[in-house]
């Protein structure tokens, strides 16, 4: 699973200088070319492909994970007071590892090397791995402020879910599952609707999987911030 990002806040002094400085008409021609330049498709690639060699050098394989819609459930928290009406994006990506069923149990009841699986499907027991981002704003039809989760689950998988209702059962709970513990929400799960003519909700957003490949000695070059994806 791919960390989420932490909420971004501004505190109210760095609103107010980021207020006075947009009323700089040289500082707004910057950051719109900023802007521009981040959303074109070739500077994305060429910021990826640094960034991997980068992580690399430093010892950690790192995969970008842009997810490619698929469908949506509506649902709502309700762990917050008032309610919020909630969407979770189904999404797909090769960069995301297969669903793959897990070897019979050993003796002792415990699957050896095994990782933690969703419940049986026709007496198989599967390792469903995803990513996760952190939920954003987003808006319902009526324009009311909602917010829109990604879960990101591998090509093969989300191709098993749409060909078998009792797979795609498994991958929803997973998917509910997942964010629930990883960002502390509780959803209606009694109130959960596919909406058929939605593909996503939001933007999408691209995360980057960072995985530890070895240890990286005194010779080799190392950062020193944490690379962030824009």
């Amino acid at each position: 699973m791919s960390e989420a990002s932490e909420d971004f806040k501004l505190t109210s002094e760095e609103a107010d200088k980021f207020r006075d400085a947009l009323k700089n008409e040289e500082f707004r021609k910057l950051l719109l070319e900023y802007v521009e330049e981040i959303s074109d498709p070739e500077n994305k690639k060429l910021y990826e492909k640094e960034i991997t060699q980068l992580e690399r050098e430093r010892g950690v394989e790192a995969k970008f994970i842009n997810p490619l819609p698929g469908f949506v459930i509506k649902t709502f928290v309700v762990s917050e007071t008032p309610r919020k009406k909630a969407f979770i994006n189904i999404c797909q990506s090769d960069a995301v590892d297969r669903a793959y069923p897990n070897p019979p149990k050993a003796p002792g009841g415990h699957a050896p090397d095994a990782t933690p699986t969703t419940p049986s499907l026709r007496g198989e027991h599967w390792s469903i791995p995803f990513s996760l981002t952190a939920g954003q704003e987003v808006e319902d039809g009526g324009g009311k402020k909602c917010v829109a989760y990604d879960v990101v689950f591998h090509s093969q998988t989300y191709k098993k879910c749409m060909e078998m209702p009792q797979f795609q059962q498994l991958v929803l709970d997973t998917a509910v599952q997942g964010i629930e513990n990883h960002f502390e929400v509780k959803f209606d799960k009694r109130r959960m609707k596919h909406l058929k003519s939605v593909a996503y909700k939001g933007k999408p957003q691209p995360s980057l999987l960072r995985k530890k490949t070895h240890d990286v000695d005194s010779s080799e070059r190392k950062l020193p911030f944490d690379i962030p994806y824009p």
